[in-house]
């Protein structure tokens, strides 16, 4: 939460008038396309590659949507979890941050897919968004099982969110 300036800025500036700022009590999603856009900005869809922890030592793919606001929008973010039903939420160690997030396979194909499908995210987001579901496809492919799809599915991966480029 703001709570304005700190004493050694007022010190500097004692004619600084705090704005009131409105306290929203409804903190609900009410417009699918609003989620999207939110998204957009803020959200981020994410493949990570672990190492096997099985005998056949085949990598494994974990597939991730999250979004992270400051702790002061905890209500929002929880907002997720209803409207989308299904996600997690967790508080960042310092609890500075707060973390939605979907993981369930089950979640990503019956919920968020659908969602993005119908209300995409556009600009970069939408690039990584079409890497993840391309990463997603190779895998119910079984690419992933060959040395050639792993590499496919690397190069694909090594190029979303920060390290985009393009």
């Amino acid at each position: 939460m703001n709570i304005g300036l700190s004493d050694v800025v007022h010190k500097y500036f004692p004619d600084v008038v705090p704005a009131v700022r409105p306290v929203f009590k409804d903190i609900s999603i009410k417009e699918p396309h609003w989620l999207a856009g939110f998204t957009s900005g803020e959200g981020c869809f994410m493949v990570r590659i672990r190492k096997s922890s099985n005998e056949n030592n085949l990598p494994k793919l974990e597939f991730i949507f999250q979004v992270t606001q400051h702790v002061r929008d905890r209500d929002l973010i929880e907002s997720f979890i209803t409207y989308l039903s299904c996600g997690h939420l967790r508080e960042r160690k310092g609890g500075s941050a707060v973390d939605f997030f979907v993981y369930k396979t089950s979640d990503l194909n019956s919920k968020i897919i659908p969602f993005f499908e119908k209300y995409p995210v556009l600009g970069a987001k939408s690039r990584d968004y079409q890497d993840f579901l391309s990463i997603i496809s190779l895998k119910n492919n079984s690419s992933h099982l060959t040395p050639e799809g792993m590499e496919q599915i690397k190069e694909i991966q090594s190029r979303m969110n920060t390290k985009r480029i393009d």
